[in-house]
């Protein structure tokens, strides 16, 4: 039984990790640091949330979709702080990471401070910081991950059909999370074989593979049926403009590593081992420490692998666009290994912490180096510099708050307009019914419409471009122009 003054000093120490999480987040909100996916996601959750018919299916498919339902709380907070909504729920998620690791090292009986200190030096990692301040899906991936982890050790310590259970449902929900699930799950359905007890593979070898990859086929077939349902073809989710499915794929000029790696296969895998080194030397003192337990050490090479497989498959592919998301999953790895291995005592803690201290250093040594815009975005914010590139449409999004009539627009290239206003109401988005109803027109018969020029690149996608081609240069019989500022304009309905 745990101390009650314990228990409070470890919730106070949390909950202090917590705050600062926070407080790092609306920092970068405050700098107007703003992450594409995550701005998407939210307006996506907003466009659902204030439609007049709530319905699920217009979150689309091209996205997983629990990180969408996850938000969907945040929608009540009030209009001015919704932005921060997916950040705070990054930050709320490492933190609930953060609270179940401190609680299996305390069952390995690890002092509060040096918990506290090993929660500090973690945290203040690169790839752990990057996930739990960007917004993106990459921190419940991550929460996700540390339990797919622990389940592939506790499968090889014990043979209990529990185990291959759990690891097949928890593969088929990261499916659900993370568009990039399936290079983690093909990095790691060949060493199944190593990783299940050998007296049970050697038994039934097909049938671990069959009860591992069961939930996780059933999912992707289910989500197929959806699209086919919902969207006319099955596949139609990796063929989708912006889908998160394709990855770094559309935005291949503006990824160094794609353009790096790209395509290839051994010379990301090499960079990834070398990335290892840079950012985790510590994984070095772990192997060596299972070095007696040739078990325990054969899976953790085998997990070891996986990210870094997956970092080879994903850039061949061009899916990956920046190596230091799947490189938070060997952070998760290092937690996972210190919440089994004894290193309370000795030299072994000092060897940890000190390992921890140096990858850290040079890990962001590394990262500042990095030419990746977004990170570079990141960058300039955590260190106090405003990003003003976004004006357009933070200037748009406070237009509209002041016009609330219904109107037209594409959330596809006006999601940080609509994400400014803080809310949907009375929009017409893509996906509802009086899109369609009202850009089958000749002449739409809404209050306002919203388009972007069509001669730059966003103004290309609009889909209210694509109907009425000639809109935004020329207006329309029965619209008057009430706004026009930097390559944003708006039209409002007068009477014949």
């Amino acid at each position: 039984m745990i101390p009650a003054n314990r228990q409070g000093a470890d919730f106070a120490w949390l909950l202090l990790l917590g705050v600062l999480l926070a407080v790092c987040s609306i920092w970068l909100i405050s700098n107007n640091f703003s992450n594409e996916v995550a701005l998407r996601d939210w307006v996506k959750v907003l466009g659902v949330m204030d439609a007049d018919q709530f319905r699920i299916e217009h979150l689309g498919l091209n996205a997983p979709h629990v990180p969408l339902y996850l938000l969907m709380p945040f929608s009540w907070l009030p209009s001015n702080s919704q932005g921060a909504a997916p950040y705070l729920l990054s930050s709320l998620l490492v933190a609930l990471l953060l609270v179940i690791w401190n609680y299996q090292l305390r069952q390995k009986q690890l002092t509060l401070w040096q918990r506290f200190l090993l929660l500090l030096l973690v945290l203040l990692q690169v790839p752990l910081l990057w996930a739990a301040t960007t917004g993106e899906n990459l921190a419940l991936t991550l929460l996700v991950f540390y339990f797919v982890y622990r389940t592939c050790l506790r499968m090889s310590f014990e043979a209990d059909l529990r185990s291959f259970i759990m690891l097949g449902i928890l593969l088929a929900l990261l499916f659900f999370i993370d568009a990039g699930a399936l290079f983690i799950y093909i990095a790691l359905f060949p060493f199944f074989a190593l990783i299940a007890p050998r007296r049970i593979f050697l038994a039934s070898p097909i049938s671990v593979y069959i009860v591992i990859a069961i939930p996780l086929a059933v999912a992707v077939l289910a989500w197929g049926y959806l699209g086919w349902i919902f969207e006319g073809t099955a596949n139609n989710f990796i063929h989708q403009p912006n889908s998160t499915f394709l990855g770094g794929w559309q935005h291949t000029p503006e990824s160094p590593w794609l353009i790096r790696y790209g395509g290839q296969w051994l010379a990301p895998l090499g960079a990834s081992v070398v990335l290892l080194i840079v950012y985790f030397p510590i994984f070095l003192l772990l192997l060596a420490l299972l070095v007696k337990h040739k078990n325990h050490l054969k899976v953790s090479l085998v997990l070891l692998c996986v990210p870094l497989i997956a970092i080879a498959f994903a850039s061949s592919k061009f899916y990956l666009e920046r190596p230091v998301e799947m490189l938070a999953l060997l952070m998760v790895g290092v937690m996972a290994e210190l919440s089994v291995i004894q290193i309370r005592q000795g030299w072994k803690f000092p060897a940890v912490v000190l390992l921890l201290f140096v990858g850290g250093i040079s890990g962001w040594y590394h990262f500042l180096q990095t030419p990746d815009p977004v990170a570079r975005d990141w960058q300039k914010a955590l260190l106090g510099h405003q990003d003003n590139r976004y004006e357009a449409d933070l200037a748009l999004g406070q237009f509209l708050s002041r016009h609330r009539g219904e109107m037209l627009i594409d959330d596809l290239t006006a999601y940080r307009a609509i994400a400014a206003r803080g809310d949907a109401e009375k929009m017409a988005l893509p996906r509802s019914d009086q899109f369609k109803l009202q850009t089958r027109q000749q002449r739409p018969d809404i209050e306002y419409i919203v388009v972007p020029n069509p001669r730059i690149k966003k103004g290309g996608w609009d889909r209210i471009n694509k109907h009425f081609p000639d809109l935004y240069h020329e207006g329309m019989k029965g619209y008057r122009r009430i706004y026009d500022d930097q390559g944003w304009r708006v039209f409002r309905h007068v009477s014949d």
